[in-house]
Formats: C-alpha cells, structure tokens, sequence
C-alpha cells in the first residue's frame, strides 16, 4: 500500500489542524455564548484523557443553535485560511461518530476493526499503536479518514469485555426507544445525533466494572483474614492433609454460595444452614456421599469455630448437628446411581497444561455461550428448536471464535461453533428447553466448575457419540464409521498436510464422517484445515495426543471414545 504523505507528516497536519480548531471553537463561544453548561459523561480517573474525550465530542457532535458542528462553522468562514489538508481533515472528522469496535486481529500496521453497533468493517492504519494492542480488545472511539488512510480520531479508551454485553444491550435499547418517535432513525444517524447518551453508558459500564472488582477485592480480602484463623484454630487439632481439605471446602463453598451474594463468611449467622446444604445438593454443588460427608464435617468444624468467638453462631451450628444426624435423609436425595461427572483420568491427565491456545479459547466461547443463555430468554424456531437468527448473531458477535456467515437469512447449522455448543448442552442435559425458550440447567452450573481439561475431554467425549452422528448426517454403523475414522486419524503424521480425498477408507461413510467431524476438530484446536480447501487436513500434537489416548482403550465398545459421563 502507497501513500502520498508519510505517517508521521499526517500526524503533523492532523495536530496542526486540531489546534486551529479548538482555537476557532474558543472564539466562536466567547462571540456568540451558545454554550451554556454540558452535562458529558466520561470517566474521571484520567483528567487529561477526559479533557481529551470532551474536545472531541464538542468539536464534532455538538451542535449550535443554527443546527450546525463547530468544524462546519469554520469550514464557512475560515475556509480561506485552511489548507487543501486541512479542509480535508475537518470534513472526514466531521462525518465520524462514537462507537465500540472489536479488534478481530491485527497485520503489522494494519489493524482489522469490528463496529459492534453497526456491524460494518475498518482496517485502521495505525503504526505507533498497532503493537499495543490485541486481537479481542475493545475500543470505545471513533474513526475516519486521515488524509490517505483511516485511522484513530482522537484518544481511544478500552471496555472490558465483562461488560460487553450490558453496554451494547444499553446502547440498543435506549436506540429503539428514540427510533418510537424517529421511526426512519439509523443506527449511524443515532452514534451521530445522540453520542451524548452513547458517552454516558459507556461510562456507567465502566464505572460497573470498577465497582464489581472493588467489591470482589474486598470480599476475597475478607475471606483471606477469616480463613487465617480458622487454619490457625485447625492447626492444634488437625493434620496439614485434613487442614487443607477443610480450608479448600470452605472456599469452594464461599464461590458457589457466598461471592454471587456478596456475602461474607461472617454472614453466616444470617442463614439458614439446611436451605444452604439442599441448594448445593440440588444445584450439583454436593452429588456424592464421599462430597457430602466432606463438606458437612468441614461445616461443623467451621460453625464450631465461629461459635467459639460470637454465640450468634449457636443457631447455625445446631443445624449443621441436626444435618449431621439426619445425614441418610439428605443423601437420599443425591444422584449418585448416575454422577454427573465421571472423568476419564487418562485423558485429563495427559492433556494437563497442553491445550494450546485454540482450545483455550475453545473453551472460553463455551463459557461465553452458557452465560448467554443464563442471562437471556434464548428463543428457539418452532420447527426444530434451534436457536433463532437474531440470538445467533447476537452470539457469534461475542464469541472469540465468530464466523463469517455470509448468507442473507444463516440458520443455526451455519453457525458451526454455535452448533456444536447448542448439540452438546441439549444431549448432555446442560440446557433444556422452557416453552420456546432455552434455559440453563443445574447441571449447566456445575458443569462450569469442571477445569479445562475435563470441559475439553468432555467435547471430545461428544464428537465421538452416535447423537453427533445422527446430528451430521449418518444414521447407521455407527461402530464401524467411528473405528475406521480414528484408525485413519491417529495413524495421520504429526502436522503433515493430508488430503481427505486420498485417504483409504475401510467404510464408505467415514470420508462423509471426516469432512464432518473435522470442522468441529479444528475448531477445537486438535485439527488445522485450509478454509478455503476443507478438503485438506493435517493433525497437530494436541490432536495426535488426544487420540492416541482414545484409540488405545483395551475395550472399544465400553469407552467409545467417551471420556467424561453428564447425563443424570
């Protein structure tokens, strides 16, 4: 790519014509007075990047009483001392609005940009800042062309990606609120006309953000001093083993109970001990006697402890008593004939600290998915119960792995990430469905408790299960499909390049099988394929690794490549 002004020129010309701007505006408010004061909404931590936000915004968006920006004021009467460059600089900054992008990756210089609100793509030509920054990253700004290329106008500032989801839900529902009595509004017109409003979400996310993480700090600090001393009141009665177990009880128990209240420990004496033990049994916190056992003795222990220092502990501790003895009551009502996770410790064990960063981030867009679905009314097509168009791009759009769709009306196989997440929580009683909509289970829960590895064996365990064939097209010989498949698979040469269409094949369905199944591979990260030629595989370590494991199970028909048992 040729330009006809070098960067740093243009960086010259741009800050040149900023100043001239900002001195213009300086003058036309002491001649006119239009502005009197401007409620703008910006995070204050930074008074400098602030300052820099609002110069922006009142520079471009604001309008004067003759329904005009300060830079088409002075294009009309102070064309005559700009340059041609300058000229063009204010026009382009004057079409710009506010809005949020995703960086979907960066190639050298270039940074490929995602506009979340109006869903169109950039490429920004940014040399100075292109090596800051990272695929995923979130930016709050504006951009425009710059002379010869398009770029950043003005500072930028990050969103956390924690909060996403609320600031684009915010920003659309206040849009389709003004669009009742602006029916022909865009979204443009909307990041143009209403940035004000755009500033002021952007900087209640923000702020939400600051205020989870402070409280989160406080209550983990808290947490920390209250266990110290319970470890110290364990040490004169206790084994390091048992301690240990006891602390680690504890803190699993503050993450599944306490933290989503905002509680501390010390909040006990609020709660009811027996209603807290029958939520853990039937959210699949407690699923085992062995797990039951463990976590009531360590409640005992703890409540003995807290009653030892305040007796406004008394009640909670004669519950856990009355637990105690009436524990086969309790355990009567775990689901221990099928548990709920039974994992095959050769596979866990093997991939520990070896999933690369596709199957991190594999894992990550499945936790993305079920938080989707806890958070909103999912619904699904009449027919076939998939997930409607709207919901599946507004999916795709938060996932790290989204696909390009170009078809005018996708449907849910189109999505084939999403797919697979939607097939393996259905079959494996993650989700359900409530009337039309998708919901998510206690199991669903729990499962997110799981690690990596026994989230990724679990995947694994799926795209080897008759269900999934069923789901891609095949519907019988099943064992012979699945045998030929991982014969040829775990036979394939460490990241040499194969071509599906030379493979011997001992069935005739298991080139069908495997032009299915390693889209869902590669998106796993055990698999890389030409996307532009799927006919073309190569297995990598992961991959090898994984089903070596798998092809080498003694009885074929017991494990069946499944590695990890969910259903109740």
């Amino acid at each position: 790519m040729s330009f006809e002004l070098d960067y740093e020129i243009i960086q010259v010309l741009e800050e040149t014509t900023t100043r001239k701007l900002i001195k213009y505006i300086n003058e036309f408010l002491q001649r006119e007075k239009v502005l009197d004061t401007v409620e703008f909404y910006y995070p204050d931590h930074d008074e400098q990047k602030a300052k820099m936000a609002f110069n922006v915004w009142i520079s471009i968006d604001y309008r004067t009483n003759q329904g005009k920006s300060f830079i088409e004021h002075m294009l009309e009467e102070k064309a005559s001392s700009l340059t041609k460059w300058e000229k063009d600089i204010l026009i382009e900054r004057n079409k710009s609005h506010v809005s949020l992008f995703e960086i979907e990756k960066i190639m050298g210089n270039n940074i490929h940009l995602f506009d979340l609100l109006t869903r169109k793509r950039h490429v920004v030509w940014e040399p100075y800042i292109s090596g800051t920054l990272n695929p995923s990253d979130l930016i709050f700004g504006r951009i425009g062309k710059i002379i010869n290329y398009k770029g950043f106008i003005g500072n930028i500032s990050f969103l956390p990606s924690n909060v996403r989801d609320m600031f684009l839900g915010e920003v659309l529902i206040d849009f389709n609120r003004i669009r009742v009595g602006q029916p022909n509004l865009s979204i443009d017109e909307y990041l143009k006309d209403y940035s004000l409003n755009v500033y002021r979400i952007y900087t209640d996310c923000y702020y939400e953000v600051l205020d989870e993480s402070e409280i989160n700090k406080d209550i983990i600090s808290v947490l920390y001093d209250e266990l110290d001393d319970f470890e110290a009141y364990l040490a004169l009665k206790e084994p390091p083993s048992m301690i240990k177990k006891h602390i680690t009880n504890i803190m699993d128990l503050f993450e599944y109970y306490f933290m989503s209240r905002n509680l501390f420990l010390q909040n006990f004496k609020e709660l009811t001990v027996k209603k807290l033990v029958t939520d853990a049994i039937k959210d699949g916190f407690i699923f085992t006697k062995r797990d039951f056992i463990s976590h009531i003795l360590t409640l005992r222990k703890y409540l003995r402890f807290l009653k030892n220092i305040n007796p406004a502990y008394t009640q909670q501790y004669e519950e856990i008593l009355e637990i105690s003895e009436n524990s086969f009551q309790y355990m009567q009502s775990l689901r221990e004939i099928n548990p709920p996770f039974s994992v095959d410790m050769d596979v866990v064990h093997n991939i520990y600290f070896r999933l690369n960063n596709r199957a991190l981030s594999f894992i990550s867009d499945y936790e993305k998915f079920l938080s989707a679905v806890f958070a909103n009314e999912i619904e699904v097509t009449e027919k076939r119960k998939h997930i409607k168009k709207k919901y599946l791009m507004e999916i795709n759009d938060s996932l790290a792995n989204r696909q390009e769709v170009k078809k005018a009306v996708p449907n849910q196989k189109d999505f084939p990430l999403i797919h697979l997440f939607y097939l393996f929580s259905i079959y494996n009683g993650i989700m359900e469905m409530e009337e039309n909509t998708l919901a998510l289970t206690s199991l669903g829960h729990s499962f997110k408790r799981l690690c990596n590895e026994e989230q990724f064996t679990a995947f694994i365990q799926y795209l080897w299960d008759d269900d999934f064939l069923v789901a891609i097209g095949i519907e019988e010989d099943f064992k012979s499909i699945k045998e030929d498949g991982m014969k040829i698979l775990v036979n394939l040469i460490e990241n040499k390049i194969y071509d599906i269409e030379t493979l011997n094949y001992s069935h005739n369905k298991t080139k069908e099988f495997l032009l299915n199944i390693s889209i869902y591979l590669n998106l796993m990260g055990l698999l890389d394929y030409d996307e532009e030629n799927p006919y073309l595989i190569s297995l990598n370590s992961l991959g090898k690794s994984v089903l070596t494991i798998l092809s080498k199970k003694d009885d074929y028909s017991r494990y069946n490549g499944k590695v990890l048992y969910l259903k109740r």
